[in-house]
């Protein structure tokens, strides 16, 4: 009776133990993927940034092109 349930603890120990390294590779295989997503946020994050100052550029285009638009409307009506 005294083996029985020393090897019932056996048992459970050793699935304890295969299960809590399981655990621990799969937090170590979350951990690569999260610092994966960290590089891929900060690559998104920077071309943001960079497609921010081509609209910004675009904008002071179009307004640069519509007061020469409108200087040469004005001349056009002088």
């Amino acid at each position: 009776m005294i083996k029985k349930r020393l090897l019932l603890a056996e048992g459970f120990i050793i699935i304890l133990l295969i299960g809590i390294v399981t655990l621990l590779f799969w937090i170590s295989s979350l951990s690569s993927r999260l610092d994966e997503v960290e590089v891929k946020v900060e690559e998104f994050e920077q071309t943001v940034g960079e497609n921010s100052s081509r609209i910004s550029d675009l904008e002071t285009s179009v307004e640069e092109s519509k007061s020469q638009i409108d200087e040469i409307k004005e001349e056009l009506n002088l």
